[in-house]
């Protein structure tokens, strides 16, 4: 399976291309933060995402060993996805993305926040996601209260109680700057 890339250059611009270099199998591409490549959080959630797939189309919340996902628990944000309309509620932040973003939006619903509703990429992007059952990785222009970083790239899971439609979405975060 190939991840589906979703890189912005401003505010203006994006680009969605498959990216074979992307491919969502673990190992390949992890240890850097630059470039194309996972951080090692976002490498392991992926094989890990993969692993517990196997044949369905989407993996279940119930399928996941949170014993397994402990250690990738601060890097990762888990949506509840809401249909008619469709919407997004932050169900769990971890430590590592509370401290990059602008405040604890546990509970919310993600068109209600300035900067994330329906109109942004994010939102976008996690509905193109909630439809199409594909994985993807969104890379944007990090805005927040960290001014170290310039990036933030987040690599968004589908899951589905039923193995077929999306009812979560796993995202786990890395904030960077190139080169580093």
């Amino acid at each position: 399976m190939i991840i589906s890339r979703l890189t912005e250059t401003d505010t203006s611009s994006s680009i969605i291309e498959a990216s074979s270099t992307l491919s969502l199998y673990s190992s390949r591409t992890s240890g850097s933060k630059s470039g194309g490549r996972l951080a090692d959080s976002q490498d392991q959630l992926v094989g890990y995402w993969h692993e517990i797939q196997g044949s369905h189309l989407i993996p279940a919340k119930r399928d996941i060993d949170m014993t397994r996902l402990a250690p990738l628990l601060p890097h990762i944000v888990l949506f509840s996805v809401e249909r008619d309309p469709i919407d997004f509620v932050y169900k769990i932040i971890g430590a590592e993305v509370l401290r990059n973003i602008s405040a604890n939006f546990t509970g919310g619903r993600m068109s209600e926040i300035a900067g994330k509703g329906r109109s942004s990429r994010a939102f976008t992007t996690l509905s193109e996601i909630a439809e199409t059952r594909y994985p993807r990785e969104l890379q944007v222009p990090y805005v927040g209260p960290n001014g170290g970083h310039k990036f933030l790239r987040a690599i968004a899971l589908p899951f589905g109680d039923d193995h077929a439609t999306v009812d979560r979405l796993m995202l786990t975060m890395d904030f960077f700057i190139p080169g580093e």
